[in-house]
């Protein structure tokens, strides 16, 4: 007979012999994918890290405008020179670069032949886009004044901070999985209904938090409705013609293109040597040294099922 002790090494003998072929048939190790996947995929966070920097220093240009112009009224009524010719020249050459990357991205969008399972008759789609367009034109128009004000027993730091935070939530909270064309779309049951917004509901929220705190330090009523207008064109409306631009065959050039675009709009936009190299550094490390990282360890990932 055996005594409880052998009994027990039985036991632990035979847990560990069932546990190793547990692992042997249940996990795998998954196929490796080349470098050049990796870093295709983080072309969109390194977009969305650039087009966030780019609006946060339009902010800044706009602001110290404003300062600018508050400063000359108290001073004298000459017209004031806001900027100098240096600083327009940039200014105009990062618009092209944006624009010029909205335009292609627009345009390989209605000509590619890309996922499109809620495509509408153009009329329709044009009807649709006249009535949000003046919607949210007229809305805005009217809450321009309420916004300007609506921090205004706030401390500049407390906004700044508030702010800041909201787009580094707004950058994490983004799904890029849907920037790269792989979230299908669900089809809409009715004809005539919008589709939902799919980019991030949190995302979207906290891009349009932070922004409601920026415009509050604005001065002009009508820079307030721009600046807000251009937020919600960005972080609402643009997400859906990158996701149709990833879904598109052979898109990662175009995503490229795009990509570089902004990103060379940004740097001709920085003023200071210290904001040019903290953004290179952030956008190398999420284009290159993130990527490289995930290649590197894909090796050890195993795929457990049972």
């Amino acid at each position: 007979s055996l005594s409880g002790n052998d009994n027990n090494k039985l036991d632990d003998s035979s847990l560990e012999d069932l546990s190793e072929l547990i692992d042997r048939f249940s996990s795998k190790q998954t196929h490796s994918k080349p470098l050049s996947f990796f870093w295709c995929n983080s072309l969109v966070v390194g977009q969305e890290f650039s087009l966030t920097c780019l609006f946060l220093r339009f902010w800044v240009a706009l602001l110290q405008r404003d300062q600018q112009l508050q400063n000359h009224q108290n001073q004298s009524t000459r017209t004031p020179t806001f900027m100098d010719e240096n600083y327009q020249w940039r200014e105009t050459m990062s618009l092209g670069l944006f624009f010029t990357a909205l335009i292609v991205t627009i345009g390989f969008n209605e000509l590619g032949s890309g996922e499109k399972p809620n495509k509408q008759p153009k009329k329709e789609k044009a009807r649709q886009r006249v009535i949000d367009a003046l919607l949210l034109a007229g809305i805005l128009r009217l809450l321009a004044a309420v916004l300007r004000t609506l921090t205004a027993s706030y401390s500049s730091d407390t906004v700044y901070a508030l702010a800041l935070f909201g787009m580094v939530v707004h950058l994490f909270t983004c799904d890029y999985a849907y920037a790269n064309g792989r979230t299908k779309i669900p089809p809409t049951s009715v004809r005539n209904r919008r589709p939902a917004f799919l980019g991030g509901t949190m995302s979207l929220n906290a891009a349009l938090f932070a922004t409601t705190l920026l415009v509050s330090r604005l001065s002009s009523n009508l820079t307030v409705y721009g600046f807000f207008s251009s937020s919600i064109v960005l972080f609402g409306f643009y997400p859906a013609n990158r996701h149709a631009v990833g879904s598109q065959p052979n898109a990662h050039y175009v995503v490229f293109y795009i990509t570089a675009a902004i990103t060379c709009a940004t740097l001709v936009l920085l003023d200071r040597a210290i904001e040019r190299f903290l953004f290179v550094l952030g956008f190398a490390t999420i284009t290159l040294v993130a990527p490289t990282w995930k290649f590197l360890l894909q090796h050890r990932k195993l795929i457990v099922s049972g």
